[in-house]
């Protein structure tokens, strides 16, 4: 039996655009809706008695999320913000929100009958080239969020931008100490964006500071004997690559009998849920997990619905959230 992504294929169009369609839309133009048609016609394409709302669009959109491979990292962001962010941005449109985690050999189309997908978001991740010349190859819309893929549409964080906070703010607070920017394995592109900028900075104020350094292959592995090694280098200021390490820094330095931020000040970024639970009270930025949504599900908006052309590229400001580790 002929399925919606065949027709697709047979009339050179997306598979949003043939549901559209055979669903009466106005919003396609009577050449492209005849091509769609006759396409059916010849393939014998029987459409799906699916109930539809009389008055939105329903778009069904696939979230896909990356595979966590340590505990920590169920704790990086809130994905009901991102949910919410997406609802909003796709208004008045409804959401029908389908989930999948992008491991290896991650297939988009498992299989022909699983419902017909307008649009994909990847979220906190890159997807790899054989999995967008899938998307791309049935022309299917797709976002990807917080990583900046060339010749792709994505909305990210400004990551310079929250480095650049979070340093004027130590510089500000007091003389400063040695700095010393620290990650680990795993979220390169983060990463790279906030260590770059960390140098940036660091030639700016001319502050007294250490290379960007990976001290683990994750949160969880991170050892006492690394920071101590960063310690016996004068460094006094940890400017961490996310709020997860920074929590389990601060931990780190309490059990090698420092006291943050009497003689270590430490500072995060993306105020995660975990901040919530550290104290005292982690200096951060924000990332604005509920916007970044809000912002894909606008464009997807206008892809699906108005036909228009998605912006390449969008970079959201985060916001300095002042606590006490600084």
């Amino acid at each position: 039996m002929a399925t919606i992504y065949d027709v697709a294929e047979k009339a050179g169009v997306s598979t949003s655009t043939v549901s559209r369609v055979l669903n009466g839309s106005s919003l396609i133009g009577p050449e492209v809706a005849n091509k769609v048609k006759v396409a059916a016609g010849e393939l014998g394409y029987q459409k799906r008695q699916v109930k539809r709302h009389v008055e939105r669009a329903i778009l069904n959109i696939k979230l896909v999320l990356p595979q966590h491979d340590a505990a920590t990292k169920n704790l990086f962001y809130d994905f009901s913000e991102l949910a919410d962010g997406l609802r909003e941005g796709l208004a008045p449109a409804k959401l029908n929100l389908l989930t999948d985690t992008l491991g290896r050999g991650f297939d988009p189309f498992p299989h022909k009958k699983g419902g017909d997908i307008d649009a994909f978001v990847f979220a906190f991740h890159r997807p790899s080239k054989r999995v967008l010349e899938e998307i791309q190859g049935r022309k299917i819309p797709y976002m990807i969020i917080n990583r900046d893929v060339p010749k792709s549409p994505w909305v990210s964080a400004d990551h310079a931008h929250g480095i650049e906070l979070l340093m004027a703010y130590l510089v500000e607070k007091e003389s400063p100490k040695k700095f010393c920017f620290i990650g680990y394995e795993g979220i390169d592109d983060v990463y790279t964006k906030r260590s770059e900028a960390y140098l940036k900075q660091v030639s700016r104020f001319g502050i007294d500071a250490l290379p960007p350094q990976m001290v683990c292959s994750s949160p969880d592995r991170l050892k006492g004997e690394a920071l101590q090694d960063l310690l016996s280098k004068g460094v006094r200021t940890f400017l961490c690559v996310n709020d997860i390490l920074a929590a389990v820094v601060i931990q780190q330095l309490r059990i090698l009998g420092k006291s943050v931020p009497g003689e270590v000040r430490v500072t995060g970024f993306d105020n995660s849920p975990v901040r919530e639970i550290v104290l005292p009270s982690l200096t951060t930025v924000s990332l604005p997990v509920q916007q970044l949504g809000k912002e894909a599900g606008k464009m997807i908006n206008a892809a699906v619905i108005k036909h228009l052309e998605i912006p390449e590229s969008l970079l959201l400001k985060g916001e300095l959230l002042r606590g006490e580790t600084a």
